[in-house]
């Protein structure tokens, strides 16, 4: 949610407005909530967002929520709009880029993942996430949590393992040099780029499955 900008002082009041009636449980929602969104509007992700906001107005008459699809150019749509003065209530982005473009715009959210919800069973909204999302939410703001995860990914890197059996390497070490040295002597010029880019991954602490 935006917060803290003068032209977007609007657009902080109905934030604010929303989030401190879902805090104290009021079943009488009313507000405008503009979203722009990193999706395009074909997407599946848009789809499942779509049904998602449908599916809350329809238990909150007096909220609409408005969609503006921007796909990949959001991340450099939202900050001009928002000095502009247009009302952007929501907006989404992976944490780095919130973190480094949007840092000075958004709310702090610490007392709403403390609150429990209908929709949480009675438990903390923090304590029914994963973990991992909202430590990370908290690490990249000192300890306060600046935007809600919702899509959490999983990245998988391949390798070939005939080149490996080739070059006698049955596991993975620490050492480096020697896995990079091995599989750029007995592989092909063409997998070279291939290997260069498992080495930087390997060296970045991912794991090889």
């Amino acid at each position: 949610m935006v917060d803290r900008l003068k032209p977007a002082e609007e657009t902080t009041k109905s934030a604010e407005s929303v989030a401190d009636n879902a805090k104290s449980g009021d079943a009488k929602l009313n507000a405008d909530i503009e979203y722009w969104l990193s999706w395009s509007e074909t997407e599946a992700q848009a789809d499942a967002l779509r049904e998602a906001a449908d599916e809350f107005m329809k238990a909150n008459p007096g909220v609409k929520i408005n969609f503006t699809f921007n796909g990949r150019d959001n991340r450099n749509l939202v900050g001009s709009a928002v000095s502009a003065g247009t009302k952007v209530t929501m907006m989404d982005a992976n944490a780095d880029n919130i973190k480094s473009m949007w840092s000075e715009m958004t709310m702090d959210l610490t007392p709403y993942f403390e609150e429990s919800y209908e929709s949480t069973g009675g438990q903390k909204y923090v304590d029914r996430i994963m973990p991992s999302m909202s430590g990370l939410s908290a690490k990249l703001f000192d300890g306060k949590y600046s935007y809600f995860p919702y899509a959490p990914q999983a990245f998988m890197i391949f390798c070939n393992k005939n080149i490996f059996d080739d070059c006698g390497i049955t596991k993975v070490s620490g050492n480096l040099d020697r896995i990079y040295g091995c599989l750029r002597k007995k592989s092909k010029q063409k997998d070279i780029l291939r290997l260069q880019q498992t080495a930087i991954m390997l060296q970045a602490g991912l794991d090889i499955i």
